[in-house]
């Protein structure tokens, strides 16, 4: 067997056919997307999707799958006679740099961050696994600091641009953004994904790094990922892989592997993230026949549980972030909660989100209630107490909510979270033993009160 790697795409030259036969079966996943509906999984609707493919007797794949391919071969003793890597490579690679240098001394741990470092030096693309709170942007200031190269950075909320723009011209970057609000040129650029093609130059960017790396299996990350060819590229999430095996692929085929892993025991133990006190509520939740009642009866409209909230609120009288799903529910809590402040990406401009957060971090409001334009990358140390009002029991997005409470500041080492077991409903029953599993795989002690 024969390959040949470049930038973008991997060729493979087969040389019998049980190779090419064990190669297709081993980059083919099952796609279930459509298989769940109304709380319910249907088989019939699953579906093979292919990640390579055969043109004129050649095997062609995105270059991201070329390492777990080669492993594969080993596992597999299958033979490779000829390997040409033709992807670009620049003389960092073989530099020494003393890493500790590029980082904020004041920080009296940051091993993990020279790790994920160290690792993106070595190779041209990967996945760093970081936790919440892990510092991915003084990693990313670090890397284009030593690399000199002009990177983009993509993302998929205008808020996480904007923190994440102001981040780099701390560090010292000079660096534009890219958004539905216009644009500012930079050496580097943070862009939203839905404006990405209008940033001027696109193509002669060098290195591509996607925050939230789990996002860009959509079908806007998918498509611009396969019109574009950068050398260098990374992604960084807490949750790369989600919970979905064709998912990840998606992401796996133009970024490679995780080639490294911050947990959050490590943080919690050297004091760099707040160690959660979370804290499932009961409560009493109606039967319904399906989830659309479940969700809109159980949880939105539940008086018990809403009060419940309000409860928490006047209890502690500390800084809240309440975080709900659907705008009808921010509304109706914003309704009881005197002096709440409700942000969602509907009625709330990206300058009116960044204002509420700069006033919360300095204590001028006290409860934001957020759809989920803030369930994930957004930069709060203020929050002392998160309340996950919203359901729900997705992987990534129970993982990411939870992370909005675990930034440490000089007054907080703890942070106390709230969430709901939503008890007599089939739908919301199951859905909150799911969200505790989470928690605790995470590495998070969980407790249920009354």
């Amino acid at each position: 067997m024969k390959l040949k790697i470049n930038d973008k795409l991997l060729y493979i030259i087969f040389e019998d056919k049980s190779e090419e036969k064990l190669i297709m079966n081993f980059t083919t996943y099952e796609d279930t997307s459509a298989a769940f509906c109304g709380g319910g999984y249907n088989p019939m609707y699953v579906q093979k999707k292919k990640l390579g493919k055969i043109i004129k007797e050649i095997y062609v794949s995105y270059a991201g799958l070329a390492r777990e391919i080669i492993q594969y071969c080993k596992t597999m003793d299958i033979k490779i006679s000829e390997y040409k890597d033709e992807r670009t490579h620049f003389p960092f690679q073989k530099e020494e740099f003393d890493l500790r240098s590029y980082f904020d001394p004041k920080y009296k741990y940051i091993d993990h961050q020279v790790r994920a470092l160290q690792s993106m030096l070595k190779t041209n693309t990967g996945i760093i696994k970081a936790t919440t709170s892990a510092g991915k942007s003084s990693i990313i200031s670090a890397y284009i600091k030593i690399t000199k190269m002009p990177t983009l950075i993509l993302v998929n909320k205008v808020t996480l641009a904007q923190q994440l723009q102001r981040d780099f011209i701390k560090a010292g970057i000079n660096c534009g953004i890219c958004s539905g609000q216009g644009i500012i040129r930079g050496d580097c650029m943070v862009s939203t994904i839905q404006s990405a093609k209008k940033i001027p130059d696109l193509m002669n960017y060098q290195c591509l790094i996607i925050d939230e790396v789990h996002q860009s299996s959509s079908t806007s990350f998918q498509e611009f990922l396969c019109g574009v060819s950068y050398p260098y590229k990374f992604g960084f999430s807490a949750t790369p892989e989600g919970s979905s095996d064709y998912k990840f692929a998606l992401i796996r085929q133009f970024f490679g592997s995780i080639i490294e892993e911050i947990a959050a025991e490590e943080l919690m133990k050297n004091e760099v993230i707040a160690i959660p006190d979370i804290n499932f509520i009961s409560v009493d939740c109606p039967q319904t026949m399906d989830w659309q009642s479940a969700y809109e009866q159980a949880i939105v409209f539940n008086k018990e549980r809403n009060n419940r909230i309000i409860e928490l609120v006047n209890t502690y009288k500390i800084p809240t972030l309440i975080l709900v799903r659907i705008i009808e529910h921010g509304e109706e809590l914003q309704k009881l909660i005197p002096d709440s402040i409700f942000v969602n990406g509907k009625d709330t401009s990206p300058k009116e989100r960044m204002n509420v957060i700069d006033k919360f971090e300095k204590g001028e409001i006290k409860v934001v209630i957020s759809s989920n334009i803030f369930n994930e990358g957004i930069s709060i140390t203020n929050i002392h107490m998160l309340i996950i009002a919203s359901g729900m029991k997705g992987y990534t997005e129970s993982s990411q909510k939870l992370g909005r409470a675990l930034r440490i500041g000089d007054d907080k080492k703890t942070a106390m979270v709230f969430d709901f077991f939503d008890k007599g409903n089939r739908f919301t029953e199951k859905h909150s033993r799911k969200r505790a599993s989470i928690y605790k795989k995470a590495g998070f002690k969980v407790s249920v009160k009354k």
